[in-house]
């Protein structure tokens, strides 16, 4: 397998200038869609030109999908610059192929199709299905799944989107991990038992503003999907080596649903903005409290936390039973907490919520989140 990958393209402008003009509409959303079916994943940016890009979609909702449909169309020339599956399993991409096939319908036809395995092709898998709809429709692919072989240097990281957005200023999305030999064999083992390789493909992408060809500090997202800690470890040194790939944010969707096997406390150190928890009501694991507990000491409590998950965590609603008397109405356990969420990010101001549901901060008292 070949190592070559291409190397991220820089936006070309001047580079004489030492700050970003203030341009309060040059914004990115980044929006976490709440989802049903199992754990489910299912994020969208949309750009500062009001194109947009996916990064996994688990849902087979009407719901979800109608919304990003309606959040691409606000754009003057709808444009769905990519479509990412960060890694196979079914609970992100288990709506991957009704997303390809309603966009085209639509006109907005997803312009690449993005995911860490080489197996393609097969009826098998939600992802195999999306690929062959893919092919159909005429959506070029691209399968990210670099080889670092002890004879060769390491991979640069793989550039999936870049835009420049105004003369001076645009963005740019990178996948910065994982570039290991763990993939391949990865992928080998689960071709050889028939199953979907696991989460140790799943990629890292990084979205960031880029200033005059450097990329610019403020307005950073990070979304891992299922990384591992192996993996989460190596972005981390990936990330000292080239600081332009810095794991610091402002809006961090946190790996595997808060599962506490894919969370290292170095993530906590990331955090400078939003921490969002994609998973549904009721499940005891996804979000873990331990991942709750330590998202708060980052993000704050009470009416100022920066922590909002899309659905009522399990842990949320078993601490409520134990100290619910007196403390009013039962928050429930399948509805949502701040359901879908939206963040605003700008690379000359702070992030801030534009979107939740209005039971969220009502909620915070049941939760981990909860005033302290």
């Amino acid at each position: 397998m070949s190592n070559a990958v291409p190397e991220a393209a820089a936006v070309a402008v001047p580079a004489d200038a030492e700050s970003p003009p203030a341009d309060q509409s040059f914004g990115t959303e980044l929006w976490v869609f709440r989802v049903e079916e199992g754990l489910g994943n299912a994020c969208a940016l949309i750009f500062p030109d009001g194109s947009g890009a996916v990064v996994d979609w688990g849902t087979q909702r009407a719901e979800p999908l109608k919304a990003l449909i309606a959040l691409l169309q606000r754009a003057p020339i709808p444009r769905l610059r990519f479509v990412v599956a960060t890694h196979s399993h079914a609970d992100h991409t288990l709506g991957l192929e009704g997303l390809l096939v309603a966009t085209a319908d639509r006109g907005i036809k997803a312009e690449r199709l993005i995911f860490p395995t080489a197996v393609r092709g097969s009826t098998r898998t939600h992802l195999g299905r999306a690929c062959l709809r893919a092919l159909d429709l005429g959506i070029k692919m691209s399968s990210v799944a670099v080889s670092t072989l002890p004879e060769s240097p390491p991979a640069p990281p793989v550039a999936v989107g870049v835009r420049p957005g105004h003369p001076d200023h645009g963005w740019i999305v990178r996948v910065i991990a994982p570039i290991d030999t763990g993939i391949g064999a990865a992928e080998a083992r689960a071709e050889r038992r028939g199953t979907t390789p696991g989460n140790e493909t799943s990629l890292i992408l990084q979205f960031a503003f880029r200033y005059r060809g450097k990329s610019h500090g403020r307005g950073r997202a990070l979304l891992p999907g299922d990384a591992t800690i192996a993996t989460l470890r190596l972005a981390r040194r990936k990330s000292e080596e080239f600081p332009e790939l810095s794991l610091t944010n402002d809006a961090l969707v946190i790996p595997h649903h808060g599962s506490r096997r894919n969370w290292i406390s170095d993530l906590t150190d990331t955090l400078r903005g939003f921490a969002l928890v994609s998973a549904p009501s009721g499940r005891v694991h996804h979000p873990s409290a331990d991942v709750l507990r330590q998202a708060v000491s980052a993000c704050g409590s009470g009416d100022d936390s920066r922590l909002v998950c899309t659905s009522f965590a399990g842990v949320c609603h078993a601490a409520w039973r134990k100290d619910s008397r007196g403390a009013g109405a039962q928050p429930g356990r399948l509805d949502p907490c701040f359901g879908d969420v939206a963040v605003r990010l700008s690379f000359d101001t702070p992030p801030r919520l534009i979107a939740h549901d209005p039971l969220g901060p009502a909620r915070r008292q049941f939760g981990h989140c909860r005033p302290r």
